[in-house]
């Protein structure tokens, strides 16, 4: 089974913290009002202003290089390759996501939506998941559709896309946009977890655990969890270092659960920080090793925080 891309875990995992850091700037800037008088102090505006200006000026910059396969009408060149299709919709929705916050950026926005619709009439995979995230959330330009959020989802799904399989996992998990079915959504969380996609595989483990597939399978539970943990999902990473010291599906083993917790509070988990501080002090011989095992593991995947 093929890996997701390069692509996939960083642009796709990173689109809506910046999707959401971009309309919180904007309201925050629209609430201190156009003069320095009406926020709290000078420099507090000051600042909010800059950052918001700074964002939208290395945007473009930010996203640019990252296309570079890019054309202006279709957005893909003859030769495209897997990366730079999904490198293209994920372009298009974060576009979306900006100029719809910034003033006199609905034209812009609209268009970015029409080249996502054309590419997903036309097949592609990637754009039709980007479009069906936007048809999930819903904003001025594109109204919330829960039906065309599953439809395009579903579409982008059956041709292998691991994301949208993920995305309709969720969906019947959550129950939000269609009635909860557990048993669906753990058909596409398996289907992406086939691809090795660390999201789904974590949503396996939590499923096993929780009973949500019935029977409750603790062994079930930590094999999928340690799968998430070594892709890189960090949720995943805080709960293996639990389920080690848990003992329901593995023995007790306090090396690797202070591992985990190291690699966990390493990639920004608050919770394992007091955690690890827990264990280290409760089993101080084992530490060294621990800490081996934890940088061994952090130098074969570096952290990128």
């Amino acid at each position: 089974m093929a890996v997701p891309s390069a692509v996939s875990t960083g642009w796709r995992l990173c689109l809506d913290g910046v999707g959401t850091l971009v309309c919180c700037l904007c309201d925050k800037v629209r609430s201190t009002g156009s003069h320095p008088a009406n926020a709290t102090n000078l420099t507090e505006f000051l600042l909010k202003k800059t950052c918001f200006l700074l964002l939208l000026a290395l945007m473009p910059a930010f996203i640019c290089s990252a296309y570079a396969t890019a054309t202006p009408d279709t957005g893909l060149t003859g030769g495209d390759t897997r990366d730079a299709r999904e490198a293209v919709a994920i372009k298009l929705r974060l576009e979306v996501t900006i100029f719809e916050a910034t003033p006199g950026g609905k034209a812009k926005a609209v268009a970015a939506i029409n080249k996502l619709k054309a590419l997903s009439e036309s097949g592609d995979p990637y754009a039709q998941t980007s479009l069906a995230g936007l048809y999930k959330r819903g904003k001025d330009n594109l109204k919330k559709n829960p039906s065309q959020a599953m439809f395009w989802y579903r579409k982008a799904a059956e041709q292998g896309n691991p994301n949208a399989q993920d995305a309709l996992g969720d969906a019947y998990r959550e129950g939000e946009i269609v009635p909860k079915d557990y048993d669906q959504a753990a058909s596409w969380y398996q289907k992406a977890a086939a691809q090795h996609y660390a999201p789904s595989e974590f949503q396996l483990s939590l499923m096993y655990q929780s009973g949500k597939i019935k029977p409750v399978d603790y062994v079930q539970a930590f094999d999928w969890c340690i799968q998430a943990a070594e892709h890189g999902h960090v949720e995943a990473q805080y709960l293996a270092s639990l389920l080690y010291v848990d003992g329901k599906a593995t023995p007790i083993n306090y090396v690797e659960a202070m591992k985990w917790a190291s690699i966990a509070r390493k990639n920004g988990v608050r919770e394992a920080v007091a955690w690890l501080l827990e264990l280290e002090d409760g089993h101080p011989t084992q530490i060294a090793q621990a800490r081996k095992l934890a940088t061994e593991w952090l130098g074969r995947h570096p952290t990128k925080n």
